[in-house]
């Protein structure tokens, strides 16, 4: 759905033809404040236009530029590095707390059958605990499966 801005564009003659054939083409009507915007940012892009720059200007501005691209640069460099530092740190992080648990999960004792060690972590149950298969073969469920349950301890 198209806006609808409620003001005429004749009240405002300093807008650039195009623009109003453009508006009245489409059906579109500019409010005061857009007018003011337009009009303003047709004034800047003409003296833009207008302003004559001598070559040895221009190339100082773009020898400028150019070495503003190069600090930007320079800093994205030191950005990935600081990122591939972080990355790395994290693995290394990942990869104490992933042994940390194994060997959390070798010291816990099943209170069923009595084994230590071997169990994996399976979910939690309703209440919020831990539950964990246990890593004897033996243990099974009455129906064959897997025996899964919160009583472990640590030894």
């Amino acid at each position: 759905m198209r806006p609808q801005l409620n003001l005429a564009l004749d009240d405002y003659p300093e807008l650039p033809e195009k623009l109003k054939k453009y508006c009245k083409y489409k059906g579109y009507k500019l409010s005061e404040f857009c007018a003011r915007i337009l009009n303003a940012a047709v004034e800047e892009g003409i003296a833009e236009i207008s302003n004559f720059e001598t070559t040895e200007q221009r190339l100082n501005r773009i020898e400028s530029e150019l070495g503003k691209l190069e600090e930007l640069r320079s800093r994205v460099a030191e950005l990935e590095s600081e990122i591939k530092n972080l990355v790395q740190r994290e693995f290394l992080r990942e990869e104490v707390k992933i042994k940390v648990e194994d060997e959390g999960l070798s010291r816990l004792r099943c209170l069923e059958c009595g084994q230590v060690g071997g169990h994996k972590k399976s979910g939690f149950n309703r209440q919020g605990k831990q539950l964990y298969y246990c890593g004897n073969p033996d243990h099974k469920t009455s129906e064959g499966g897997k025996y899964r349950s919160h009583k472990f301890e640590f030894q």
